[in-house]
């Protein structure tokens, strides 16, 4: 609706324009006018897009990341528990869950 609305009131303002202005100047102004419309709706989108992002950031949970190979999951858990430990996020004797929590707590707090 907001489109046909934007296309109707420039298809009028265009005929005004075009009696005052003559042909070259309100070129200029229609390509300018499509060229901001066209920002207005890429600007749009990317906010929709961003605010996408910050939910599932807030939501982020290590454990429900995809891997390419579950066999995997168990080498990058311990990665990430020995990174966590060795970094002084959690204490060096605290189990790997507890090293993941901590993980998931500082990519919602960073990110």
């Amino acid at each position: 609706f907001i489109m046909f609305f934007i296309l109707v009131t420039m298809s009028n303002t265009f005929e005004v324009l075009l009696e005052h202005l003559g042909n070259k100047n309100v070129t200029v102004l229609v390509i300018a006018v499509n060229m901001s419309c066209i920002a207005i709706l890429i600007a749009g989108q990317w906010h929709r897009e961003r605010a996408a992002i910050d939910v599932r950031l807030c939501m982020f949970r290590v454990q429900d990341c995809s891997v390419f190979s579950e066999s995997d999951r168990t080498t990058v858990y311990s990665n990430i528990a020995k990174l966590m430990r060795s970094c002084g996020a959690v204490s060096s004797i605290a189990v790997d869950e507890q090293a993941l929590e901590a993980f998931n707590a500082l990519v919602r707090k960073t990110l």
